[in-house]
C-alpha cells in the first residue's frame, strides 16, 4: 500500500524501467529514421549532380533573376514563385552548378522521412509510422526529384504536412494543428499551381468529417479559418495566377485518357507489380480497421482515401478544362498515397510486412539490382553536345532552338555573348521559356523570314548553331508538338540550303538518334 508522498513522487522501482524504456524508444527512432534518411540519400545520390535538362536549367535561369523580378519573369512560365525565391537565395551562397543547386531538392527530399515518420505515428501509432517512414524512404517520386533542381521534393514534403495536420484537426480535432495545415497549404499554393487541386481534394475530404461532427458549428469555423487564411495568405499571387491561367499553362502536355483514372493510383505505389502485391494483403489491414466502424482511426483512413481519389479526378478534370497532366506533378498527393498503403500494411500482421518488403525490393533498389536504373542523366546530351562545339564558337553567333524549351539548356552551357532564337524570332531573356500564348505565336510564325533575316546579322566567319530535338521524327504528338516539328522541318530547311551557309559539324554524328529529350546541334559557317 502506498502512502501519499509515494503517490504523489512515484514509485522509483516502476518508473526506472519506464523511463530507461521510453529513452530507448526514442534513441531506436532517431536511429532508425536516420537510416531510412540515409538510404534515401543513397537511392538519390546516385544521379545528384547530373546535368540539367530542359526543366532545371530553365529554373535556374528564372532563379538567376533578382528576387523583386521573379514574380514579374514567372509571368512568363506558369508556376508560382515559393521555389524560385528559396534557389535564389541558395544559389548566392552556394552557386549555380548541378550538384550545388540539386542539393536544396535533395535536403526537402531528406525531410520527407520524417515527415512521413511523423505523419503515421501520430495519426495511427509507431508500427504505422515506420511503415510510412519507409515508403517515404523508397518513394519512387520522392526519390526520382530528390536530385532534379525542380519544385517537387518540397511540393513533396509540404503534402506529407499538410495531410498529416488535416487528419490531426479535421478527423481528430486537435485544433492546435489548424496553424500548420493553414502554413502548409498556402506554402504548397505558392510552390506548384497543382496545390490548387489539394486544395478541393482537401476540402472534398472534409465534408465526411462534417457530417459525423458531434461539433459540427465549431468544426465549420476551424475550416473556414484554416482554408481561409491560406487564401488570404495567397491573394498577393492570384492576379499573376488569373494572368498565367489566361496566357501560360503547360501547351506541350497530353490530355488524359479516361484510364488514367485508375492507372494514376497503381502507378503512384509503383506499378503494376506491387499493386498487385499490395491489393490482397492491404486488404487484411482494412479489414481489421473496418471491424471499428466507430473509430476516429478508421474515419481518418477512409478520408485519407477519400482526398486521394478526389485529387486524381479533379486533376484529370482540371487536365480537361486546360492543358497540365503530367505524372510528376502527383507528388502533391505523395501523403495520402503513402499513408493508405502504410496503414493497411501495419494492420495486416507479418503478412503487411512481407508485402512492404517485397514492395520494397520492387520499387527502390540499388542500381544494378535486378535491373539497370535509368538515371536522370539521360534526360538530355546537351551538356555534351554544347561543350564540344563551344571551341568553334564566338561572341555574336547565332543559335537556334527548333523546341523552346531545350534553348534555356543551351544558353547555359554555351559560351556567354551568343545570340538565341527559336522559329518565332529572337529571345531578349534565353533563361526563360516564354510560354504566353505560345500557340498562337508558332501558328503565326514567318519561319524563313525569320531565318533570313537572322543570318543577315551573322558575319562571315561566324557560325549559326541549329538545335534539332529528337522528336522531330516521332508521331502522335500533342498540337504544340506538331507545330515545333512542323516549323523546326522549315527551318531545317531554310538553314541548310542558305548559300551563304557551309555546314561545319553535326554533334553528335549524323546518323546517331540521341537519347532522351535530346538533339543533334548542327554547326554552320558563313562564308558568303
Amino acid at each position: 500500500m502506498q502512502t501519499a508522498e509515494q503517490q504523489r513522487v512515484g514509485t522509483p522501482g516502476r518508473a526506472e524501467p519506464a523511463r530507461r524504456l521510453s529513452v530507448r524508444r526514442r534513441w531506436v527512432t532517431i536511429v532508425g529514421v536516420a537510416a531510412l534518411t540515409g538510404y534515401l540519400f543513397y537511392l538519390g545520390a546516385q544521379m545528384l549532380g547530373a546535368w540539367y535538362w530542359v526543366d532545371e536549367s530553365m529554373t535556374v535561369g528564372i532563379s538567376s533573376h533578382p528576387i523583386t523580378q521573379i514574380p514579374t519573369v514567372l509571368r512568363q512560365d506558369g508556376t508560382p514563385p515559393l521555389f524560385y525565391v528559396l534557389l535564389h537565395v541558395w544559389m548566392h551562397f552556394f552557386g549555380s552548378g548541378e550538384q550545388a543547386t540539386a542539393s536544396l531538392s535533395m535536403i526537402f527530399a531528406l525531410g520527407c522521412v520524417p515527415a512521413g515518420f511523423w505523419m503515421g505515428s501520430s495519426l495511427f501509432g509507431r508500427r504505422a509510422g515506420w511503415y510510412c517512414a519507409v515508403l517515404a524512404a523508397t518513394n519512387g517520386l520522392i526519390i526520382r526529384y530528390s536530385n532534379e533542381t525542380r519544385m517537387y521534393s518540397l511540393l513533396g514534403l509540404l503534402s506529407l504536412l499538410a495531410t498529416g495536420a488535416f487528419l490531426h484537426a479535421f478527423v481528430f480535432r486537435r485544433r492546435g494543428y489548424i496553424p500548420m495545415f493553414s502554413v502548409a497549404l498556402c506554402a504548397m499554393l505558392y510552390t506548384h499551381t497543382w496545390g490548387v487541386f489539394f486544395v478541393v481534394a482537401a476540402a472534398v475530404a472534409l465534408v465526411p468529417c462534417i457530417v459525423v461532427a458531434s461539433d459540427r458549428r465549431r468544426l465549420l469555423l476551424d475550416a473556414f479559418v484554416a482554408f481561409g487564411a491560406a487564401g488570404v495568405g495567397f491573394l498577393p499571387w492570384v492576379p499573376n495566377l488569373l494572368y498565367q491561367r489566361a496566357h501560360t499553362g503547360a501547351p506541350w502536355a497530353p490530355v488524359p485518357s479516361a484510364k488514367e483514372l485508375y492507372l494514376r493510383p497503381v502507378r503512384l505505389v509503383g506499378g503494376w507489380l506491387p499493386f498487385l502485391v499490395l491489393w490482397p494483403l492491404s486488404g487484411l489491414g482494412v479489414a481489421e480497421l473496418l471491424r471499428r466502424r466507430r473509430s476516429r482511426l478508421t474515419r481518418a483512413y477512409g478520408v485519407a482515401a477519400l482526398m486521394m481519389a478526389a485529387f486524381v479526378v479533379v486533376a484529370w478534370v482540371g487536365a480537361h478544362l486546360a492543358p497540365g497532366w503530367s505524372p510528376r506533378y502527383f507528388i502533391a498527393i505523395v501523403a495520402p498515397s503513402i499513408l493508405v498503403v502504410a496503414v493497411a500494411l501495419s494492420r495486416a500482421g507479418r503478412w503487411g510486412l512481407v508485402a512492404l518488403i517485397v514492395v520494397v525490393l520492387l520499387t527502390a533498389r540499388p542500381p544494378g539490382v535486378f535491373s539497370r536504373k535509368v538515371g536522370i542523366a539521360e534526360l538530355s546530351n546537351l551538356k555534351g553536345a554544347a561543350h564540344a562545339i563551344a571551341p568553334r564558337l564566338r561572341p555574336g553567333d547565332l543559335v537556334f532552338s527548333l523546341e523552346p524549351g531545350q534553348l534555356t539548356t543551351l544558353y547555359h552551357y554555351l559560351p556567354r555573348g551568343l545570340r538565341y532564337s527559336t522559329s518565332m524570332g529572337l529571345v531578349r531573356d534565353p533563361g526563360v521559356i516564354d510560354w504566353r500564348d505560345v500557340i498562337h505565336r508558332l501558328e503565326q510564325a514567318d519561319v524563313r523570314r525569320n531565318v533570313s533575316e537572322l543570318v543577315d546579322t551573322v558575319p562571315v566567319g561566324g557560325h549559326v548553331v541549329v538545335a534539332t530535338p529528337n522528336f522531330i521524327r516521332e508521331k502522335n504528338l500533342t498540337y504544340y508538338f506538331e507545330l515545333v516539328n512542323r516549323d523546326g522541318k522549315v527551318l531545317i530547311n531554310a538553314v541548310s540550303h542558305d548559300p551563304r551557309l557551309v555546314q561545319q559539324v553535326v554533334i553528335p554524328p549524323a546518323g546517331t538518334y540521341p537519347v532522351g529529350a535530346s538533339a543533334h546541334l548542327r554547326v554552320f559557317e558563313r562564308t558568303s
